[in-house]
């Protein structure tokens, strides 16, 4: 057992080698010194009162009536909703929308780089001085930008907001993506590929999410396999980075909320002065997702190297989002398998122990008719066949008994309480 135990753990992929290299006058870093306490905290006046909000009315009437929508050039629409928030933070959230169809063929990996490296440096400021501004400002950014687009969140207290807005926008318009950084970005997804191309699960997951596929290779809506992006990855270069971002950066078309105690016509001015100005000389087109009609499969995977299986299903039909049939689709699938109290988690994890991560969801497009439908549990390889079985008797039950008027009131319940908790905390008006 010994012996069997040593060949299966010793190995160079699970092993960690560290060296003692002895010095003959070592050279140590001061030790640091610990801050009076009572020194650091003089001046510092605790409130009675605490953090103190207004009371704000949410129903959908008086946010409609207190948002100034504003149309400005170039397509922007921009929403601001003036609202008391704890701590006096300003949330926002920018779309922004890239390109088209046809102008965004064979892109590659060039939009994924640019977004990891839109942060690594700009003419006015290098890396490190990137991470102290953010600092300074108490900023918080996120940015999620690829092939066609995608968000920009960012938040900051009021009195430092404008100035954070004005930062955020410097590093989405002046990033020079800097050499180094490209290289070693470039390096590190070449190394985490390669690595890939040995994990018999990240091959599942990738041959799973590939299965009707209908688009060519150089679409932006093909997925590669994992030796594709590998390759893409290793002939990417920098000159594609800096021609991705001058071609395709821009705010045409672009959609931008803000939420918080501000004054809705600065931040106009704001937004007008910052992106009014800001064009892509490529125009931005929606690329459609329409609905394909798949034939059915069975797809099985062996993955050794994990201790559990994972049994997924999913479906694709052609609804929008909006329509009446999608809204009945979505309450039965949380009755079906949506957390506890659902079927699936009653049957699969309460009544018989075999899953502890059990669901079913829904995929939606805004914009296309074509709605994804998934279950998904997680299981020892032992159970996989009565999980199996178990899914597929619970499913057909549901699909010819149907859901009782008590699951349906309990979740319709528990749906719009959820929403309700969901409007008491800081949030954007949605959009599209």
């Amino acid at each position: 057992d010994v012996n069997r135990v040593a060949k299966k753990y010793l190995l160079a992929s699970n092993r960690t080698t560290g060296l003692l290299v002895p010095t003959e006058t070592p050279h140590r870093a001061p030790e640091p010194q610990l801050a009076d306490a009572a020194t650091y905290m003089q001046g510092f006046d605790l409130s009675a009162a605490g953090d103190v909000t207004e009371t704000f009315d949410y129903t959908n009437i008086n946010i409609q009536r207190l948002t100034l929508s504003s149309q400005l050039e170039q397509g922007i629409r921009l929403s601001v909703l003036k609202k008391p928030v704890r701590s006096d933070f300003v949330k926002l959230r920018m779309k922004l929308r890239f390109g088209s169809l046809d102008t965004l063929k064979d892109v590659g990996p060039a939009s994924r780089m640019v977004n990891q490296l839109l942060m690594s440096g700009t003419p006015k400021y290098t890396r490190e001085q990137i991470q102290e501004e953010i600092t300074k400002l108490g900023v918080q950014i996120n940015i999620q930008l690829f092939a066609g687009g995608g968000m920009v969140n960012m938040s900051a207290k009021k009195d430092q907001f404008a100035q954070a807005f004005d930062f955020t926008v410097h590093l989405l318009k002046e990033s020079d993506f800097a050499v180094k950084n490209f290289y070693t970005t470039k390096n590190n997804w070449i190394k985490t590929a390669e690595g890939e191309l040995k994990d018999k699960t990240a091959f599942a997951n990738n041959a799973f999410s590939r299965y009707g596929n209908i688009y060519s290779a150089d679409d932006p809506r093909y997925l590669p396999t994992t030796q594709e992006w590998l390759d893409k990855v290793k002939a990417l270069t920098y000159e594609q980075v800096q021609e991705f971002h001058a071609k395709f950066y821009g705010a045409q078309s672009a959609i931008v909320t803000v939420v918080g105690p501000v004054d809705a016509q600065a931040i106009e001015s704001q937004t007008r002065r910052l992106l009014e100005n800001w064009r892509a000389p490529v125009e931005w087109q929606r690329v459609p997702y329409p609905f394909v009609k798949l034939a059915p499969a069975r797809l099985v995977y062996d993955t050794p190297d994990r201790a559990n299986s994972t049994l997924k299903a999913s479906i694709r039909w052609p609804l929008e989002e909006l329509g009446t049939e999608n809204w009945q689709l979505r309450l039965a699938t949380r009755m079906f398998g949506g957390g506890p109290g659902s079927r699936l988690w009653a049957r699969l994890r309460e009544e018989k122990g075999l899953s502890y991560d059990v669901s079913a969801s829904m995929q939606l497009s805004s914009y296309d008719k074509n709605t994804g439908w998934s279950m998904y549990c997680d299981v020892a390889p032992a159970n996989l066949s009565l999980a199996e079985k178990t899914l597929q008797e619970e499913l057909a039950s549901s699909l010819s008994k149907g859901f009782t008027a008590q699951e349906l009131a309990h979740t319709k319940a528990q749906w719009l309480a959820q929403h309700a908790a969901t409007r008491l905390r800081p949030h954007q008006p949605s959009f599209r």
